[in-house]
């Protein structure tokens, strides 16, 4: 079983991971499904419908696009400071 989450989910610790090589590999696939998560909601963003199914409820379709941005943004830290730690 995988375990990438700590009780404080803005942590990405590779230490809960197997090893190295997998810990990298989740944050690939992780850096990649958010990317294209981001993609979709800048694409759908200006959508009247899109707006309208994503308002409410406290949260505005601005809140969705800045969630997909910090977590995009998020996995590509991590993925950069592990290169930095290797070389």
């Amino acid at each position: 079983r995988h375990q990438l989450a700590l009780e404080d989910p803005e942590v990405l610790d590779p230490s809960l991971a197997a090893g190295p090589g997998p810990f990298l590999a989740q944050l690939r696939i992780e850096r990649e499904a958010s990317k294209r998560h981001l993609e979709s909601v800048v694409e759908s963003y200006h959508d009247r419908d899109w707006r309208k199914n994503h308002k409410g409820f406290g949260g505005y379709p601005e809140d969705h696009l800045w969630s997909a941005t910090r977590g995009f943004l998020d996995l590509d830290e991590a993925l950069d400071k592990n290169r930095q730690d290797q070389g």
